[in-house]
C-alpha cells in the first residue's frame, strides 16, 4: 500500500521549468500583436514623440503563415500613419526567429485596418520586401532581442545610406531603436539617446 501511494504521489509532481515547453513562433507573434504607445516615455523626455504602434494578424498565404500588419502614427494623429508595413515572421530554429519587412502599395487603403475585428486577406502583390532589412531575434525565456545586420538595410531618407534597427520585446512592451546613417557612418535620422519604448495598451 505504501509503495502504491508513493507511486501515485510521484505521478502528481508538477513539471520543472526545463520541462515546460513554449511555441516560440506563437509567443513572438503574440508579443508583437496589439496596440502600444510611447506616451509615458514622451511625457518624461521631450526628445521623444508620443507614438502609437498598432499591429494585427493578416492573411497573406503567399508570404507565409505568420504575417502582421504594422501601423505607426503620432498619438494625436492616428488617422495619418507615417509608417505602414507587413512583418513576415518565421522560425529559424534554436530559439531564433526572423521578422522580414515589406512595404505596401496604396498605403491609404490600409489605414485603420487593425480596428477591424475580422482578419483581412491580401495578395502578396500588394507588398514588396525590403531586402537586407530583416531582424533576427533570440528568445531569452521572457522576450526576444535582435537587430539588423550591419549596413545591410539600404535607406535614402534624409541623406542616409543605410538604416539599422535594434528591437526588444516582452509580453507588455516593445522597444525599437531605428537609426539612419550616411556613407561616413554619421547618424542622419532617428532617436539619438536610445530606443523608443512602446507600452502595451491592448
Amino acid at each position: 500500500m505504501l509503495l502504491s501511494l508513493f507511486a501515485f504521489a510521484c505521478s502528481q509532481v508538477e513539471p520543472t521549468e526545463k520541462e515546460i515547453t513554449i511555441d516560440v513562433m506563437e509567443e513572438f507573434e503574440k508579443q508583437l500583436t496589439g496596440r502600444f504607445t510611447s506616451e509615458e516615455q514622451a511625457n518624461t523626455d521631450m526628445s521623444y514623440y508620443a507614438v502609437q504602434l498598432h499591429a494585427c494578424v493578416v492573411d497573406v498565404p503567399e508570404l507565409g503563415e505568420n504575417v502582421l500588419y504594422i501601423e505607426q502614427a503620432l498619438v494625436d494623429n492616428v488617422s495619418s500613419p507615417y509608417r505602414q508595413r507587413f512583418y513576415v515572421l518565421s522560425d529559424l530554429g534554436d530559439d531564433w526567429v526572423r521578422s522580414e519587412i515589406y512595404t505596401l502599395d496604396n498605403e491609404d487603403s490600409f489605414i485603420g485596418l487593425c480596428n477591424n475585428e475580422d482578419i483581412a486577406s491580401f495578395s502578396a502583390e500588394v507588398a514588396t520586401r525590403k531586402d537586407g532589412c530583416h531582424v533576427d531575434l533570440q528568445w531569452d525565456g521572457t522576450g526576444f532581442t535582435g537587430q539588423t545586420e550591419e549596413s545591410s538595410c539600404p535607406s535614402d531618407m534624409n541623406g542616409a545610406s543605410y538604416a539599422t534597427s535594434i528591437v526588444e520585446t516582452t509580453p507588455n512592451q516593445i522597444s525599437s531603436w531605428d537609426q539612419g546613417w550616411d556613407s561616413q557612418d554619421n547618424q542622419v535620422w532617428g532617436a539619438v539617446s536610445g530606443a523608443y519604448i512602446f507600452d502595451r495598451k491592448e
